[in-house]
C-alpha cells in the first residue's frame, strides 16, 4: 500500500492500465481514476502513453481552440475601451 492506494506489481500493470482506460476517458480523468486506487512508479507517464497511442481516442479527440478575434487598431486614444471582470476567491483586495 502507498497511502490508500494499492501498489501494483509489474505483471499486472498492463491489465490495470486497460481497466483505467476503459470507456476511453481522457488523460486527466484516467489519472484521477488511477489516483483513487492504484500506484506504481511511472503510472502517470504510462497513462499518457497508452491514451496517446489509442486509435479510438485519437479519432474522437476534440480540440477546443478559441478563434482569435481580430479588431482594428484604434486611430486615437480612448476610442476603444475594454474591461476584464474577475471574481477573487480569497476575498483580498
Amino acid at each position: 500500500m502507498k497511502n490508500a492506494r494499492l501498489i501494483i506489481p509489474e505483471s499486472l500493470r498492463l491489465e490495470i492500465l486497460k481497466a483505467i482506460h476503459e470507456g476511453h476517458l481522457g488523460i486527466t480523468k484516467c489519472r484521477a481514476r488511477a489516483k483513487e486506487s492504484v500506484w506504481w512508479p511511472g503510472l502517470s507517464t504510462q497513462i499518457e502513453r497508452i491514451i496517446s497511442s489509442c486509435d479510438s481516442c485519437s479519432k474522437h479527440r476534440v480540440y477546443h481552440k478559441e478563434p482569435i478575434i481580430k479588431s482594428e487598431f484604434p486611430e486615437c486614444p480612448w476610442q476603444k475601451v475594454g474591461v476584464v471582470l474577475l471574481k477573487k476567491e480569497n476575498g483580498m483586495p
